[in-house]
């Protein structure tokens, strides 16, 4: 069973709804991919996809897709989900999630954490029912709420990690010598499989990937917060090659460097 409700004004950036399947197996395409979509698992356990890489959810997980990653839903006897598409009003790079796979942001929230998100997206999609005066801004609110609590389970997370797994990200940021993984394991007492495994269990992405994400968010600050060129920002951040850094700078942020700088200095005037 699935029910829906959008936002009925003309630009309709808004749709929320419940999907529950019981005991049949099922999977759906994603639509409105250009939104970004928030899923909360309630119940029973899935699959969602994108570009043929999957993360696996149950209760308790909150799920958060980027816009323009395709999106594939599965499961093979219970589901019962809340979901979302919406625009992101906050900035995305404020997002702590891990990124599980390209575009899938995941986070498990204790069980106190998960019953205050359940509330606050429940009554979100009951104001977007009722669509009563001031609805929108409401719904808004609650689910930058929700947002927030998963950066604060993401941060909780993170001071229960490995210290091993510590003085790895640490060694990652300092060495970007993409062929020194193994000696990084190594420093850590892991092996390399040992050291991949336990690595995006703790910190949800491959130690490739996350040594490539922190170098785009100090990109990030630099675009904003320097008058340095991209070419000299692409130096700092150790990716010399300037149209590799580029096509990797908008995969991440959805724009170009100059096109993102341009974009934070038109907030500022």
């Amino acid at each position: 069973m699935t029910s829906a409700i959008k936002d009925k004004r003309d630009n309709e950036d808004f749709l929320s709804g419940q999907t529950i399947i019981v005991n049949q197996e099922r999977g759906w395409q994603g639509l409105r991919v250009s939104d970004w979509n928030m899923i909360l698992t309630l119940t029973g356990k899935g699959e969602i996809s994108s570009s043929g890489k999957a993360v696996t959810v149950s209760r308790g997980d909150l799920t958060l897709i980027r816009p323009d990653y395709p999106r594939h839903f599965y499961t093979d006897k219970n589901w019962n989900i809340l979901w979302f598409h919406f625009l992101m009003h906050m900035y995305p790079e404020k997002i702590t999630w891990p990124e599980l796979v390209p575009g899938i942001y995941q986070i498990k929230l204790a069980e106190r954490e998960f019953l205050y998100t359940l509330r606050s997206l429940r009554e979100a999609h009951q104001l977007n029912v009722l669509q009563s005066k001031g609805w929108y801004s409401l719904v808004y609110n609650l689910l930058e709420n929700a947002l927030l609590r998963g950066n604060n389970q993401a941060a909780q997370n993170d001071r229960n990690i490995d210290d091993r797994i510590i003085r790895a990200q640490k060694l990652l940021l300092k060495h970007s010598d993409s062929d020194n993984i193994d000696g990084i394991a190594a420093s850590c007492n892991m092996s390399r499989s040992a050291f991949y495994a336990n690595f995006k269990r703790a910190i949800g992405s491959s130690p490739r990937k996350y040594r490539e994400l922190q170098a785009l968010r100090r990109a990030q600050q630099l675009l904003e917060g320097t008058q340095l060129s991209i070419s000299e920002i692409s130096d700092q951040i150790d990716m010399p090659n300037i149209y590799y850094f580029s096509n990797r700078f908008k995969k991440f942020s959805g724009l170009s460097p100059s096109a993102y700088r341009k974009s934070r200095n038109s907030w500022d005037t």
